[in-house]
């Protein structure tokens, strides 16, 4: 090879590695270049005003560590992981009494809000199947990209005529002209949201599924449209089912699980009426209103259902019971942990389990034993997350 033909060779080569070398540049850049890092296994981030206001703070699995990401002016609320660990993303009051949508990296850099637009923003939940970021604004659901790009509105705000239930339709005015929503949970599943509409003193849960947003109305264990006081839902890991916990009246106290078909639910038409959607199956149902059930959470295989329950008492308050866990398939409901404890949240890998007792957070493993007390009295605590990283054991 002559020396022309051998210049021109690594003239080429040099090229094609300074093109590539720009390219990796570039995306490491978008990425967050030097400020990206990424959660550690077993890390929480939660809430705490340990230090005054109510801030972001990441602790590591046991309790040890613990350090706040940021102090905001205002008051933090709801954590969520993104799928990789790469950011935290958090709702946080900036001096306008209205909370707005805020990520940060797990080291605290690049902390700030996600959107430029007003209006208050709740509901918190990330899909690690669609990539978005769900959120409630100014009582509509949306969904955001993990990059804080391209948020849309995700279900229809039109009203609900048919839901023509007597305790419904004998409110003055009749039934609203828009849903109202007041929380929203994304699945997995990309296109499939649940999310509760307000109307007048009770609610109704409603679930949209596949890139139309198809809607449809969840009947309860009475099979009539589920209509409660209060309800919460929760996906399963995998994105197919949903978990329902309602408290009666009206109504029965019941804790259900649904497997919406989108084959089965025609394309969402004010005109033709919202599609029902039966229960798969009713776990629980208590007729008598003598207890209730709450915050429903699946363990991350997805056999098990984790719930905080209360009794009703004849003066009408209710007293905490502890968590319950029942199994998905059914069977009897064991009790893994007494009095105050509420709001159970799985570990990513099934061996943990976290929920708040009084202004701390309590960890214990699955069956309820090795508990530890992860903030030991120091402030008010809420709101923990679990990091998406697995250990490589």
């Amino acid at each position: 090879m002559n020396r022309e033909r051998r210049s021109l060779v690594w003239f080429i080569i040099g090229a094609f590695v300074l093109v590539a070398g720009t390219i990796a540049l570039g995306g490491w850049l978008a990425g967050g270049g030097p400020t990206r890092a990424f959660a550690k296994p077993g890390q929480i981030v939660f809430i705490s005003d340990r230090t005054g206001s109510p801030d972001v703070w990441i602790t590591e699995e046991d309790g040890s560590n613990a350090r706040r990401l940021m102090a905001e002016e205002g008051e933090e609320r709801e954590t969520a992981f993104a799928p990789k660990g790469d950011w935290i993303y958090y709702t946080a009051d900036f001096g306008a009494q209205e909370l707005q949508l805020c990520r940060t990296r797990p080291t605290g850099k690049m902390a700030g809000r996600m959107l430029s637009s007003g209006g208050a923003q709740s509901s918190l939940s990330v899909s690690t199947g669609a990539l978005k970021v769900g959120y409630i604004s100014n009582t509509q659901v949306f969904a955001i990209g993990l990059d804080g790009k391209n948020p849309e509105r995700v279900l229809p705000s039109h009203a609900d005529e048919q839901l023509n239930l007597p305790q419904l339709a004998a409110m003055p005015g009749g039934l609203p002209g828009t849903r109202r929503y007041s929380s929203a949970r994304l699945s997995a599943r990309p296109g499939w949201i649940a999310a509760m509409s307000q109307g007048f003193d009770n609610q109704r849960l409603f679930v949209g599924l596949g890139d139309h947003y198809v809607t449809a109305t969840l009947l309860g264990a009475d099979e009539q449209p589920l209509v409660g006081e209060e309800c919460g839902f929760a996906w399963a890991p995998d994105g197919a089912r949903l978990a329902v916990a309602t408290i009666g009246p009206p109504g029965t106290s019941s804790l259900l699980v649904y497997a919406p078909d989108p084959d089965q639910i025609p394309e969402d038409d004010p005109s033709a009426g919202v599609p029902i959607i039966p229960a798969e199956r009713i776990l629980i149902n208590v007729a008598d209103g003598s207890v209730g059930f709450r915050h429903p959470a699946w363990s991350p295989d997805g056999k098990e259902i984790a719930f905080s329950r209360f009794r009703v008492e004849k003066s009408g308050g209710r007293v905490d019971d502890g968590i319950w866990v029942a199994p998905a398939e059914g069977g009897t409901p064991r009790q893994i942990a007494r009095g105050g404890a509420t709001l159970p949240v799985y570990s990513p890998d099934g061996r943990f389990m976290l929920y708040q007792l009084g202004a701390d957070i309590i960890r214990c493993d699955r069956e309820g034993g090795q508990v530890k007390n992860l903030t030991e009295g120091k402030g008010i605590n809420r709101y923990p997350s679990w990091s998406p990283v697995l250990s490589k054991k």
